[in-house]
């Protein structure tokens, strides 16, 4: 089996150390499987002697059983879908931070090894390390510092007092060693410090990780060189201000976190970040606040993993989250798909969504078509026949992702959609949401509306097809699938529509060409008599909704150019 893990060009070194937990789990899981990872420079330097093969590039003669993106932006990740898609012969998958559901990053990464049915405590984070000789004395005590971090908003990390915090050590007897990239060797100013040894942009990362482990103990602020320090195991005190400690905390089985006493910090993840003018909150963390977490804390605490990934058994004693219900409800649902769905009944069953959704489909067919909650591929296939050339879904059953690919040759990604939509920069030229709006909570359905307006294009289209519960016999559908959760009739899926952004919002029968039964005026009749009430124009079971931002005229009646 070979499994191809896409990373982004701009990932940081912290973040592919947190990434290797993942990584251990997945080679325990699957120890036969060969597993490449496409993406970062920094990648071949860490993971060097954990059996991981780096790609700078995907070659076109590889194929790939799995493939799994790791927070790599939508937007950058269009640009080389389709090769990718041809690539992977099984599912593909994204995997993308949740900034709403904030937990450790490494926790996003085990999603992987999950997949495989890894269940236990996740692996301690691994980094390739060089035996180095140092500069300090063999009979000195060293401490590294450093004050790394990428350009732009994430200068905010940086420490201002890390040349008052070196003449204390200094005095102390302590070697001062100053790590760090080219970009701080540039920058760095020796005039005022304590005499020091500085290596700023002079080591490669192993080598930089064997510098690390040879100290006494590490400071520095949250960054690539404290997750290099937390895994080789060298005592790790990490400066945190403006990011989440939540999320970005070191692993390793030494690391102390001392963090900023601003009432504003952290705010990563909060509007707060993008409204910050004046960054106050490194400045707040004084260097004598810093001196007494390193020397008047136990000599060493402990840094346990994030969580475990628990058993079946041990979940339901502690209680199933919502996300772990569906989880599990679905993998026992999809059961029947894999019974009975095959390419030829696939293809026949798209056949009923000629008579709907045919002549509304947008006129540009050339854009990115999504399919949220994809299942089988029916709709998908439907897209194709119509001639729509990029398509793909999103769904949380793998199992339905590669019946779509051995099928119909499509590849799908494995993630929940409304994630996809909060991660995606792309602009979509339609996207459905056939009976899903269903089994989101209320305030799913309103972000999910809301992030559709706001993605298709001006010319694009939502297709939405819930449940009717104004036909009076729809309970067998509404409460037949246990995660349905919100009902709708045709006034409160349009109203809902227009409120989330939408101009303008066509609402029709599920019936084929809208040819309802004629016993239906009896049902409308049944309204007026026991319902003192006029009926409502729809009564199929379920409703379909055409959403735009531009008028919604079907193909027949659309003018024709002469």
């Amino acid at each position: 089996m070979k499994i191809l893990i896409i990373v982004h060009n701009d990932t940081g070194i912290g973040n592919i150390v947190m990434m290797t937990p993942a990584l251990a789990a997945l080679q325990q899981v699957q120890p036969q499987a060969e597993i490449f990872i496409a993406g970062n420079r920094a990648c071949p330097e860490l993971l060097s002697g954990m059996g991981i093969h780096y790609l700078e590039n995907i070659p076109a003669s590889m194929v790939f059983d799995h493939t799994f993106i790791a927070n790599v932006p939508f937007s950058l990740l269009t640009a080389w879908l389709d090769p990718i898609m041809q690539a992977t012969k099984g599912y593909m998958t994204a995997i993308h931070y949740d900034a709403v559901d904030i937990q450790h990053e490494s926790l996003m990464h085990m999603k992987i090894p999950e997949i495989f049915g890894f269940r236990g405590t996740p692996p301690g984070p691994w980094c390739n390390v060089e035996d180095v000789s140092v500069p300090w004395p063999a009979s000195q005590k060293a401490v590294v510092l450093a004050d790394t971090s990428k350009q732009g908003a994430w200068q905010r990390k940086r420490w201002p007092y890390f040349k008052e915090l070196a003449w204390v050590l200094a005095k102390r007897g302590y070697a001062i060693v100053l790590v760090g990239g080219r970009a701080e060797a540039e920058m760095f100013d020796a005039s005022g410090w304590p005499a020091h040894f500085n290596l700023m942009g002079q080591l490669r990362l192993p080598q930089l990780a064997g510098v690390i482990k040879k100290a006494a103990f590490f400071v520095g602020n949250d960054s690539g060189p404290a997750h290099i320090s937390g895994a080789v195991g060298t005592k790790t005190y990490v400066l945190f201000g403006s990011t989440s400690v939540v999320k970005n905390r070191p692993l390793g089985p030494c690391v102390q976190v001392i963090s900023s006493p601003a009432h504003c910090a952290p705010c990563q993840f909060t509007p707060q970040w993008e409204e910050c003018s004046k960054v106050v909150c490194m400045q707040e963390l004084t260097p004598e606040m810093v001196l007494k977490a390193i020397f008047e804390t136990p000599e060493c605490t402990v840094s346990a993993p994030p969580r475990s990934v628990v058993s079946d058994a041990a979940a339901s004693e502690q209680g199933l989250t919502r996300k772990d219900m569906l989880k599990k409800y679905y993998e026992g649902y999809e059961k029947h798909y894999l019974k009975t769905n095959n390419s030829r009944r696939i293809k026949e069953d798209s056949l009923y969504y000629d008579s709907i959704y045919a002549s509304y489909l947008p006129v540009n067919k050339n854009g990115l078509a999504l399919d949220c909650g994809s299942g089988s591929g029916m709709f998908l296939y439907f897209l194709q026949r119509h001639g729509f050339a990029k398509v793909y879904g999103v769904d949380l059953s793998p199992r339905l992702i590669a019946l779509q690919k051995s099928a119909l040759g499509i590849t799908s990604l494995y993630e929940d959609a409304l994630q996809h939509l909060r991660n995606s920069s792309a602009s979509f030229e339609l996207i459905a949401a056939l009976d899903f709006l269903e089994h989101l909570t209320r305030e799913e359905a309103f972000e999910f509306l809301s992030l559709a307006a706001q993605k298709i294009t001006p010319s694009g289209r939502l297709f939405l097809q819930v449940p009717n519960v104004a036909n009076p016999f729809n309970n067998r559908i509404q409460f037949g699938d246990f995660s349905h959760i919100v009902a709708y009739t045709e006034r409160s899926l349009s109203s809902l529509a227009k409120i989330c952004g939408f101009s303008h919002v066509h609402v029709a029968s599920s019936f084929a060409d809208n040819e309802e039964p004629a016993s239906f005026e009896q049902l409308r009749a049944m309204y007026r008599v026991f319902g003192q009430c006029e009926p409502p124009e729809i009564l199929s079971p379920n409703i379909v909704a055409i959403c735009g931002h531009e008028p919604i005229v079907p193909f027949s009646a659309r003018p024709t150019e002469e």
